[in-house]
């Protein structure tokens, strides 16, 4: 597989689990910049490799200042509870979770939502994982249906999807969701607008023990099925129609994959905490990861400061657990930026949310801090 990097136009990612491994960190204080030498070459802006449009290939602009005073929020929560999920839409309002601890991976919770200045706006409940911020509210699956709801926690839309099926929305860089089906040993996916209303859908989806997907900066959706020891991937265009015959990911990528959108377009994969491949848009087959990317096992993706670069956010294995790595779209290392907590998680437009108390159920929020 080709080695190529991440560089090029417009994507961002939403909601993933705060991962509660560890005690709370201290260190709080000011950002670390430095670099290091593990970004290596970038394509150009407008090269084949960039995916078009100008961007930052260096680290201009993308250290903030010092991190300064949270706003804190507490999810309501009972004993027992634990809360593993926070992000926020494009407005800054943020959305936590808080789920009995008993309920295992199979989990859903109640929601709530405050302002970006920490007022309480409204929850909405019996959702699991998959939420993600729009331009103003979020979007999930709720029991048969893929719903929007309004940053008060207000249901907007509900669009139904097949009874008597298992459903899980993901991400999409042009608004809405994509979400995927499972009926026994078939496999269904559907897009959604950013109101919450079915676009496009198709079955011509591999079988496999696990699946994800992703909608990119160009409007293309990748989905990767895994089934036995591999991963097999496919590129669909808007309408949901085949634009690439399917190809492999990694013969020994073994587990269920995780896709983070790259700037441009395109997604880099994740299985097993290990960052495996990259695919640009559109093209039918998998290159290896930047190594600066590779050298992050256990660490999530997030594309920061409006497509100038990208933060890398410590989960389970990952050391130290309450700093933020940043580097350029070019893949030079810009420095770290260190809070007074871990748990971290990130919302799509650059706020920062630390975890903290019981169950991890207190959230400190840097509003917009990377934006």
């Amino acid at each position: 597989m080709r080695v190529v990097v991440l560089a090029g136009m417009v994507a961002v990612m939403a909601c993933g689990p705060i991962d509660q491994g560890g005690g709370v960190g201290s260190n709080g204080g000011p950002a670390d910049a430095g670099s290091s030498p593990d970004g290596g070459t970038v394509a150009g802006p407008g090269s084949p490799d960039a995916g078009g449009g100008g961007v930052a290939l260096d680290c201009t602009g993308v250290m903030p200042a010092n991190p300064g005073a949270p706003t804190t929020v507490a999810v309501q929560h009972g004993g027992g509870d634990v809360c593993f999920n926070a992000t926020a839409d494009q407005s800054g309002n943020v959305a936590a979770e808080a789920h009995p601890s008993s309920m295992g991976n199979a989990w859903t919770g109640r929601w709530q939502i405050w302002s970006a200045a920490g007022e309480a706006r409204g929850s909405f409940s019996s959702v699991g994982g998959d939420v993600f911020g729009q331009q103003e509210g979020f979007q999930s699956t709720q029991g048969n249906a893929l719903v929007a709801w309004s940053a008060s926690g207000q249901e907007v839309r509900r669009s139904r999807l097949d009874d008597k099926c298992s459903h899980e929305a993901f991400y999409s860089a042009t608004g809405g969701s994509l979400v995927l089906d499972r009926c026994g040993s078939k496999m269904k996916a559907s897009r959604f607008d950013a109101a919450g209303a079915q676009a496009a859908s198709t079955d011509d989806i591999a079988e496999g023990a696990a699946a994800a997907g992703i909608v990119d900066a160009q409007g293309r959706a990748l989905i990767v099925v895994a089934s036995g020891g591999s991963s097999t991937a496919r590129w669909y265009d808007g309408g949901l129609k085949s634009a690439s015959a399917p190809f492999a990911i990694r013969a020994s990528a073994s587990g269920a994959p995780v896709l983070r959108p790259i700037i441009g377009g395109g997604a880099a994969v994740q299985v097993n905490g290990a960052w495996v491949a990259l695919v640009r848009s559109g093209v039918g087959s998998a290159d290896d990861p930047p190594a600066w990317l590779a050298a992050h096992p256990n660490f999530d993706l997030q594309i920061i400061r409006k497509n100038g670069g990208y933060a890398l956010i410590p989960r389970s294995g990952a050391s130290p657990r309450n700093a933020l790595e940043l580097f350029s779209g070019g893949g030079e290392r810009c420095g770290a930026v260190t809070f007074p907590t871990d748990g971290l998680s990130m919302g799509p437009e650059g706020t920062v949310i630390g975890s903290s108390g019981e169950g991890g159920c207190t959230h400190e929020v840097w509003s917009g801090l990377l934006r």
